[in-house]
C-alpha cells in the first residue's frame, strides 16, 4: 500500500515529465535496415503509469539497464505534492455524485471514471492496482480546471462580422482540437478578444489545444456553442506559417456546409 498524495506527486511529475500529457502505453521507435530487415530500438516514451510503477520499485529492472531499458526516475517535490493536494480537493465536487452512484443500475459493471478517481484519489492509500486511474488524474485535473476556466471566458462571447465577410485573427488561442471520425478532419475552435470561432483543418500537422496561432478566413455562419454561447463560423482557413504545409488529400473535403 502506498500513501495516496505521495503517489499523487509521483504522477504529476510523471505528467510534467511527458509534457503535461497523459501516455497510457509505452511508444517504441525504431531504426530500420532495409538491407537487412533488422531493426534498432531508438527511442522509448514511457507511459505515466510505468514510470510510476518503476518510482515504488514495482518493476524489476537490471540496475546497468539504460534509458531504453527502464523508465526515468523522478524527482518529487514540494510543489509537486502541493498540486496533488489541489488534485485532492478538487475531485470533492464529485462527493454526490460517487455517494449517488448505484453499481446495480451500471450495465457495464464499474463506475464511471470520475466516480473512480474520486474513490480512489480521497484513500488514504493505494495499490499498484490502482496505479492507472492515479496517473491520469493530473490529467483530469487539467481537463477540468480548464473547463470551469474557459466556460468563464466564453461567457461575454459575441458574434463577430457579416457573413460572408473577411476577417483576420492574431493570437487566437486554440481551445479545442479534436479530430472528427465522422469528417475525417480536425475540428478547432478558439477564442480570440474574448469572442468564440470554430473552423475546420485538414493539415497534416494539427494545432493543439492552448497553441496560439494567427489565421485569415471567411465568415461562413454565426452560430452557438452549446446553445448557449455566440460563437462565429470560419471556412478557407489559413493558418499563418503554415501556408504551405502538407495536407492530407483524404480530408480535402469542405465540410463547412455541414453545420
Amino acid at each position: 500500500m502506498y500513501n495516496t498524495i505521495e503517489a499523487l506527486a509521483v504522477a504529476v511529475a510523471a505528467y510534467e515529465h511527458n509534457g503535461n500529457s497523459y501516455l497510457k502505453e509505452n511508444k517504441y521507435e525504431y531504426d530500420y535496415e532495409q538491407d537487412t530487415n533488422n531493426s534498432t530500438l531508438k527511442t522509448v516514451k514511457w507511459s505515466n503509469r510505468s514510470m510510476l510503477r518503476d518510482y515504488y520499485n514495482v518493476d524489476v529492472y537490471s540496475i546497468t539497464a539504460s534509458d531504453l531499458e527502464r523508465p526515468p526516475l523522478l524527482k518529487i517535490t514540494d510543489e509537486h505534492r502541493v498540486t496533488a493536494e489541489a488534485i485532492r480537493v478538487f475531485t470533492k465536487k464529485l462527493l454526490f455524485k460517487a455517494l449517488s452512484y448505484d453499481p446495480k443500475t451500471n450495465e457495464q459493471g464499474f463506475p464511471p471514471y470520475d466516480v473512480s478517481i474520486f474513490q480512489k484519489v480521497n484513500q488514504e492509500e493505494v495499490t499498484v492496482n490502482d496505479f492507472g486511474f492515479i496517473a491520469s488524474a493530473p490529467l483530469y485535473y487539467d481537463k477540468e480546471t480548464y473547463a470551469i476556466e474557459l466556460a468563464k471566458r466564453m461567457a461575454n462571447s459575441q458574434h463577430v462580422g457579416t457573413i460572408g465577410g473577411r476577417v483576420s485573427l492574431i493570437d487566437l488561442e486554440v481551445t479545442r482540437a479534436t479530430w472528427s471520425n465522422n469528417y475525417q478532419t480536425t475540428i478547432v475552435q478558439g477564442l480570440c478578444d474574448g469572442n468564440l470561432y470554430f473552423f475546420f483543418s485538414n493539415a497534416i500537422i494539427p494545432v493543439k489545444q492552448g497553441e496560439k496561432i494567427e489565421i485569415n478566413g471567411r465568415i461562413k455562419n454565426h452560430v452557438l456553442e452549446k446553445d448557449k454561447y455566440p460563437m462565429t463560423k470560419l471556412s478557407y482557413v489559413k493558418i499563418k506559417g503554415r501556408e504551405d504545409a502538407p495536407k492530407d488529400p483524404a480530408r480535402e473535403i469542405n465540410h463547412s456546409n455541414l453545420f
